[in-house]
């Protein structure tokens, strides 16, 4: 009840952290109080969770035009989801150095990288790749793994500002 932002949230707040202490059981250290633990994991999860409720209300209640929203200028009105980056447009965002260092990445590391790029949480990419038939299970430890991999060569084959480096 602390933590949650209103009463009429408390009994969803209830059922969430139940959910997330279950899942989360392995992060139980038995040396340590468990009070603490419950104490830490509920405060995180329903401050977390308020905040995402906070953001979607928002989001609702604020009625934007699109240039507002768009963080600069947009360059196809009659489209305006043609001026964001997504898995399929992203080679037109980046320089010739660029899209040829993502090329000669393995294609499961730079999807990975050009959807985390787009906007997509470490959750969804690891949804969407799953749905794609790219990963056997819903594995937020192998997005990153994949993230981690593709920025790692990419820093061997760019310099910090885009351009191909000279051996």
């Amino acid at each position: 009840m602390k933590y949650s932002a209103s009463p009429a949230t408390v009994k969803e707040n209830y059922s969430l952290v139940l959910t997330n202490l279950y899942r989360g059981i392995e992060t139980y250290d038995p040396e340590k109080p468990i009070m603490t633990w419950i104490h830490i994991c509920t405060k995180r999860h329903v401050i977390e969770h308020e905040k995402r409720r906070a953001r979607e209300k928002e989001l609702r209640d604020n009625d934007h035009e699109v240039g507002d929203l768009s963080g600069g200028e947009i360059v196809d009105f009659d489209r305006p989801s043609a001026n964001l980056m997504d898995e399929h447009n992203w080679r037109q965002f980046y320089n010739d150095d660029i899209i040829q260092a993502l090329d000669s990445l393995n294609p499961i590391h730079r999807d990975a990288l050009i959807l985390q790029e787009a906007g997509y949480s470490l959750k969804e990419i690891a949804e969407i790749e799953y749905k794609k038939g790219r990963l056997e299970s819903r594995n937020i430890d192998t997005v990153k793994s994949r993230l981690f991999l593709a920025r790692r060569t990419l820093m061997k084959k760019l310099n910090r500002n885009g351009t191909k480096k000279t051996d």
